[in-house]
Order: structure tokens, then sequence, then C-alpha cells
């Protein structure tokens, strides 16, 4: 049996021939098998076949050639082309697949590992939101990673806050269970140490409560004290102690004066007096170092100030550090005025 369009094997029958009938048998079996077998390309004579338009229906699935180099296909055509589809437009062929998956980069969709795995990225239209799910059917959510995180300050609004990080170690921040449900406002300290909310003019003016142990590192605390020995007016030799403070009464005396109790470990950075003078004489502030038992006296530094009228005297740069045992640092004035009067001592200390 042969195909439609190859030569048929019977002699054309003539006029008179014998065995006419077995022959016209023979013929029609042959045209029977050539209609029902399927057509061959060679039926084509090497051209397209043409459907002028109609469609082909109820096709099993369609076979398509692999292409070693780009053919060439009018626009709405499809090829296969090493291991990849290709679509046809009117500005050229598209390449639909890259690597057995759909060829994202032409799509312009994101790349990355997903298509195959739990992992989605969803829109909420009700909350006008983008969710991230590394799996999304066993509900577990994705991080967000990139340069920097923008909050925009409105549906439209072109200002946003930008969230950016310039260090070399991994940071987590974690959020508290609860916040307060009003009146939340961002903590900032500037440059100088002044705390502030939410600008630079809302200062922080209330008391704030800590309860616990603070440690501070490398942290500078002025502990003022003021000179106080008794209620009642004490007179010694050249010096009266009162609520008001330390009066010099006679004219050259002096006075050593006690720093407030230091946890040991603590260093001291400066020392100062706060006084009223009445006269022009050169006040004298020396801070001084006494070993146990009144033994060597080792002066730190010394400060001082001439003229009346309030002034303040301070010895800085110390880096005298309080350890246990009897030793001991101490203020000591001299070069006073009759009528001098000590008003406060503070000490500057880190830990």
């Amino acid at each position: 049996m042969g195909s439609i369009g190859d030569v048929f094997p019977y002699a054309n029958m003539t006029n008179g021939m014998a065995s006419w009938g077995p022959r016209i048998v023979e013929i029609t079996d042959e045209l029977i098998d050539r209609c029902s077998s399927p057509v061959p390309i060679s039926a084509l004579s090497g051209s397209s076949l043409d459907m002028d338009n109609n469609e082909i229906i109820n096709v099993k699935d369609i076979q398509f050639q692999e292409q070693s180099s780009a053919p060439t296909v009018n626009p709405g055509g499809i090829y296969y082309l090493n291991g990849e589809w290709y679509v046809v437009t009117a500005t050229g062929a598209i390449q639909f697949t890259d690597a057995g998956a759909i060829n994202v980069t032409t799509a312009g969709a994101i790349g990355g590992d997903y298509g195959l795995g739990p992992e989605q990225v969803r829109f909420v239209n009700a909350d006008q939101r983008y969710d991230f799910y590394d799996d999304y059917a066993g509900g577990a959510w994705g991080y967000i990673r990139g340069l920097g995180f923008d909050v925009a300050a409105g549906a439209a609004s072109a200002f946003r806050a930008r969230i950016l990080y310039t260090g070399a170690a991994n940071l987590s921040f974690t959020l508290p269970a609860t916040i307060p449900a009003a009146n939340r406002s961002l903590l900032q300290v500037d440059p100088s140490g002044l705390i502030t909310y939410n600008s630079a003019a809302a200062r922080v003016t209330n008391d704030i409560y800590i309860s616990g142990q603070i440690s501070a590192t490398n942290t500078s605390v002025t502990q003022p004290t003021i000179t106080k020995v008794a209620d009642t007016s004490i007179t010694t030799a050249g010096v009266t102690v009162s609520l008001y403070g330390v009066t010099i009464t006679g004219a050259g005396s002096g006075a050593d004066f006690c720093l407030p109790d230091l946890p040991v470990g603590a260093i001291i950075t400066t020392v100062g007096i706060s006084c009223r003078k009445t006269g022009a004489g050169v006040l004298t502030l020396s801070v001084n170092k006494i070993t146990a038992d009144l033994g060597t006296t080792t002066v730190l530094g010394t400060d001082t100030e001439a003229g009346a009228g309030n002034q303040v005297l301070e010895v800085t740069g110390l880096t005298h550090i309080v350890v246990s045992g009897s030793t001991r640092v101490y203020a000591n004035v001299a070069n006073t005025d009759a009528g001098d009067r000590i008003l406060q001592i503070y000490v500057t200390y880190s830990l």
C-alpha cells in the first residue's frame, strides 16, 4: 500500500482488457487504504500546510521539531530552539522559557528561589499590604532585606522615613510585648547630651524614675554636696561652720574638706568649689591625696581665683582611682580673705 502522492502501482485500464473486474476491486481497496492513512509531508510537495484561516480541532498534542538555529517565523508563530520556547511578535522573537522554567528576566518578574517551593509574595487589597511568605500554606513569614526600608508619610505622599544601616555586624531590635496606648514618642539624645522627644525643641522636663542598679562605664557623673555640719553655728579657730556653708573668719585662714563618699573603682576627674569672696585676694584650691594614718600628702592639682564676688574654682584633668583602705583625697582652701564663704564642694567622677 502506498500513500497519497505516491505513484499508483496499477497500469491504466484499457477498453476491452481482460479481467477488469478484479482490477477495479484492487484499485478501490488501494484508494480506501490511502485515504485512511496519515497525509505525508511528501503530499504537500515541500510547501506549508495552509488551513486557510480555519481551526485545527480535537488535536491530542503537537510535536515541534527542535531547531539548532533560529528559523524565520512570521509574527504570531512559535518555535522550539535549543530546548527553549520562543514566541514571535511584531517586534521580534521573545524567549518564553529559560532552563526549563518561565523566563522571568524577559517577563520582568522577580527572580530567585521560588516557583516550585512554598514561597509567595501576596497583596492583601483590604489592608493595602504586601505579605512575604517563606511558606504560605504553612503560615510561615519571610524576611525582607534591602539596602534601605522606606515608610511613606501617606498613601499619596512624596515624603518618607528611611531606615538605613551602615554597620559591620548583625543587629536585632526586638520590640516589647506592650507599649503605651497613646502619646508614644521617640526619645533622642543630641550631640550635647540633651534628651528630647520627637523634636529638638521638645525637652523631657519630668523626673525620670529608675528602679534597680545603674552601671555607668566611662560616664561622668557630677555629685554636688553642700557643706553642712550642724543646724546651729559652730565657731572654731578662723572658721565658722553653719547651715549656709563655711565662712572664713580670719584672713589667711584655710580649711580642709572631705569629698563625698565614692565607690571603689571610681575615677575622680574634677574637684571644684563654689564660693563667695569678699576681697580681692587670690583664693587657692588644692586637691590632695593623703596616705594611711596621716602619712605622705601628694598634691594632685590646684586652681586659683582673684577678685570679690561669686567664684568657682575647679581642678580638672584628674585621674585618681578610688581604692579601698585609708587613702583619701580631700580639698584644701587657702589664702582666704576674712569673710570668704565656701558654699559648695563637688566632685565629678566616672565608673
